[in-house]
């Protein structure tokens, strides 16, 4: 979160308007790595938590959300590891799980 509202900062402080920014990691993440960091944060095996299947044709491997377009314009760069974010994030989600339960009368509509 800390990585995040920084770079939102850096964005009101010193981007430009009407320019489109990412905001993610230094470097790509294979995502059965980044799958793998949330379990070890919540202290989970991975046989526990996933069901390995064949891959889709034409499934993504990666994803990499490009923040060079803001490091270029603010100077803002990742602080937190991303291993350290995660953990965090899992810290907080213990902590304070009443905020993220759903208000049962809540309906979705299209």
């Amino acid at each position: 979160a800390y990585d995040l509202s920084s770079g939102i900062m850096a964005t009101l402080e010193r981007g430009l308007v009407g320019a489109i920014y990412n905001c993610g990691p230094e470097y790509p993440i294979r995502i059965r790595e980044l799958v793998a960091l949330v379990i070890d944060a919540c202290g989970a095996k991975w046989s526990d938590v996933v069901e390995e299947e064949p891959g889709r044709v034409g499934e993504d491997s990666m994803y990499w959300v490009d923040s060079s377009a803001l490091t270029m314009a603010t100077g803002w760069k990742p602080r937190v590891p991303l291993d350290e974010g995660i953990a965090a994030m899992v810290r907080w989600v213990r902590a304070y799980p009443e905020v993220l339960t759903m208000d049962p009368t809540y309906r979705i509509a299209a």
